[in-house]
């Protein structure tokens, strides 16, 4: 019985990574199934036992992304060695590799979420982020205030507000780049929001102006990944005006 249940998550996660990488290839909303059975080599029938819909596909592959950048900063957040400030500034550098690494995925993804109809799909993205990420902050505040690093009254609260501005952050990346402005232009937006968010969090813990700093070579290349981008659609027709998520039949 065991060996069943591995063998299903096995070929689950196999889908799910193949459709990861078509969605970073192609764009969520350019892949069908078809697509998907045609790179995996899979029955309609198989991929179906698996998942109920595409949209069912895309909420595994944001979750197989998100914990994978959960991995990353487990093993910063658990290091008992390391102060809160100097820890959320490892946080902060991890996670930047992290959005230089997966540019390509989330140009993809903020085509898709950050479109007026699929408000529902960025809200569910949105709860799951929080509830990954904010017990990782709090843990971190909790450390620094017993240091007497930082200092905040409300542990849960301010965490949630810290999560708060990190969405508005990237919401307003996100938007940016629908409108494909030049790439000096986003540069110019993503060094500008770094600085006013960093600056926010600094006011949130408590803490002295220039504690927490982001790496400008690293917002460099995250420019130069999203020039990349905008060079692989230059030549392909734009999304169109209406985008929503919807969940085909299986006979489609």
């Amino acid at each position: 019985m065991a060996r069943v249940v591995k063998k299903h998550d096995v070929r689950r996660t196999e889908i799910v990574l193949a459709c990861l990488q078509l969605f970073q290839a192609e764009g969520y909303q350019a892949a069908t199934i078809t697509t998907i059975l045609d790179r995996l080599g899979i029955a309609r029938g198989t991929f179906y036992h698996y998942f109920s819909s595409k949209e069912e596909v895309l909420d595994a592959v944001v979750e197989l992304v998100t914990q994978e950048a959960m991995r990353r900063l487990s093993p910063l957040v658990e290091d008992t060695s390391m102060p809160a400030i100097e820890k959320l500034n490892a946080v902060l550098l991890a996670m930047s590799h992290w959005r230089v690494e997966n540019a390509h995925f989330l140009r993809n993804m903020a085509e898709l979420i950050y479109r007026d109809e699929n408000v529902l799909v960025r809200h569910k993205i949105d709860r799951r982020n929080c509830a990954l990420f904010q017990p990782v902050l709090v843990q971190i505040l909790e450390q620094g205030r017993r240091e007497g690093s930082i200092h905040v009254a409300f542990l849960p609260e301010t965490a949630e507000a810290i999560m708060s501005v990190t969405r508005t952050t990237a919401e307003k990346w996100a938007r940016a780049l629908l409108v494909s402005p030049p790439l000096t232009d986003i540069a110019a937006l993503i060094r500008e929001s770094a600085r006013v968010t960093l600056d926010l969090f600094e006011r949130l813990l408590g803490i002295p102006g220039g504690s927490l700093t982001v790496d400008g070579d690293l917002l460099d290349r995250l420019c130069q990944q999203l020039q990349r981008r905008e060079a692989d659609v230059a030549g392909k027709a734009s999304m169109p005006a209406t985008a929503k998520i919807t969940t085909p039949e299986p006979n489609s």
